[in-house]
């Protein structure tokens, strides 16, 4: 749900510039607009106006005060991090004085963290490389389409791997990795027998996603598949959301590390800024994958496997490129 800055839902507090009802301008300290909602994920976009000093975001939720700093010039997606269910009480302002200008774009409220086909990061706790791409079938009721399918133009090449589009003759192969038992543990997939008709449906049409790019991994030389790799951009394809799940038949070869490594260098020759990844907190081995990669992380949360009774504690990990 996005909440722009002249829903009446919205109470602001203060002297604000209102020339563009779209796009208010906060000057003086302690100017500020609260909301109340329900959800787990919230973003707020944010232009800064940056004029000295280190310039933040100051934000009451729930009661607990924190802050999260602004880029020097242009627009930051300032995620907050969100503390158990129903209707939270949140208050931003304005902390400092002439140092800087903010002006709120929007605010972007989510039921819980989005998840997708085969999509959290999940090395299997061996060093293997297994990292998920897992699917919540509500995807398509999120309004973040852009209006086109999500393609790579051309394959990522590596020494040993080739990362390509998703086809439909792939579906058979990734979900005999996605549902197994093992193979799947740390994924938000479900085992087999829990898989319902909107999953289903949502399984059919990856190949048509317009939310996010779904990739194959195989060798190089032979075309054998080894795994899948997913990419879920946000709307200014600057924060780019990632899962990658290698066949337990070829864990410990380090096709993760290498896949990981080529979307890097994709996303970041694309003008990306910054990539995500969740992982499952006893998933030892992708967070030690992540971490060797430079990331860090940002915040706890948790998912579950998708209408199974099973949830894990979990990481979201962030790097800027």
């Amino acid at each position: 749900m996005r909440i722009q800055p002249d829903n009446p839902l919205l109470v602001y507090s203060g002297r604000i510039d209102w020339s563009h009802s779209h796009a208010p301008v906060f000057i003086f300290p302690c100017t500020s607009v609260s909301v109340r909602f329900t959800g787990q994920v919230l973003k707020v976009h944010v232009e800064n106006r940056h004029a000295y000093w280190d310039n933040f975001l100051g934000y009451l939720l729930d009661g607990e005060q924190s802050v999260l700093r602004l880029s020097e010039d242009g627009m930051t997606e300032c995620e907050i991090p969100i503390k158990g269910g129903g209707e939270h009480e949140l208050q931003l302002f304005k902390r400092q004085d002439a140092c800087h200008e903010r002006e709120d774009h929007e605010i972007y409220v989510q039921k819980e963290r989005r998840r997708h086909p085969g999509a959290s990061a999940d090395t299997g706790g061996r060093g293997d490389g297994r990292g998920a791409c897992g699917l919540y079938p509500d995807a398509s009721d999120s309004g973040l389409g852009g209006g086109r399918l999500m393609r790579i133009d051309n394959p990522m090449r590596g020494e040993r791997i080739l990362v390509r589009n998703y086809e439909k003759s792939d579906l058979e192969f990734l979900t005999g990795m996605w549902f197994h038992e093992e193979n799947g543990k740390y994924m938000s997939d479900p085992t087999a027998e829990y898989v319902d008709q909107a999953y289903q449906k949502a399984l059919d049409t990856l190949g048509e996603s317009e939310l996010g790019y779904y990739l194959v991994i195989e060798l190089a030389d032979t075309g054998e598949l080894v795994g899948s790799f997913c990419m879920f951009p946000d709307e200014r394809e600057k924060v780019y959301d990632i899962g990658y799940c290698i066949h337990r038949k070829h864990w410990k070869s380090g096709y993760g590390s290498e896949a990981l490594g080529l979307a890097m260098e994709w996303i970041r020759a694309r003008g990306g800024e910054k990539v995500t990844a969740e992982v499952a907190v006893g998933n030892l081995a992708s967070n030690a994958l992540l971490r060797k990669f430079g990331f860090a992380v940002e915040r706890r949360a948790e998912f579950g496997k998708y209408h199974m009774d099973v949830r894990f504690d979990s990481y979201i990990y962030a790097k800027v490129l």
